[in-house]
């Protein structure tokens, strides 16, 4: 009996929304192209030393569940879109952004320290 209530725990755990989020994950990240290929994109943050380029695609994530991309405009800065992020079951992440348009993402961690995150990006829809 033990067991299985120890079971029902852990599995209400891992499916649980609200599952905690690594503070690795709570910085801003700017897309490292040089690294990413059609299915991986890799972020590193703004101390990683990157080779000179023009203006990189960042993302961030905040502890506050809100999300921003910054995509780069055609002066070489950046328009921000505003959104939210949830961390759904396992290493996904529910991704909506809701300004200046509404599109939903999902977003799997595939590797995350203080130094990388790369992910496989899908959109939902």
């Amino acid at each position: 009996m033990k067991a299985l209530i120890l079971c029902l725990l852990s599995y209400l755990l891992l499916a649980a929304p609200g599952q905690k989020i690594p503070d690795e994950m709570y910085q801003k990240w700017y897309h490292s192209h040089e690294e990413s290929d059609s299915d991986v994109k890799v972020y590193r943050p703004e101390t990683y030393d990157f080779p000179p380029t023009r203006a990189r695609e960042a993302i961030e994530f905040r502890k506050d569940g809100t999300f921003s991309e910054f995509r780069t405009s055609p002066a070489d800065g950046w328009i921000e879109h505003k959104g939210k992020f949830v961390k759904k079951k396992g290493s996904k992440y529910l991704v909506t952004i809701e300004e200046p348009t509404s599109e939903t993402y999902i977003y799997e961690v595939l590797t995350l320290t203080d130094s990388i995150l790369k992910v496989n990006i899908t959109s939902k829809k």
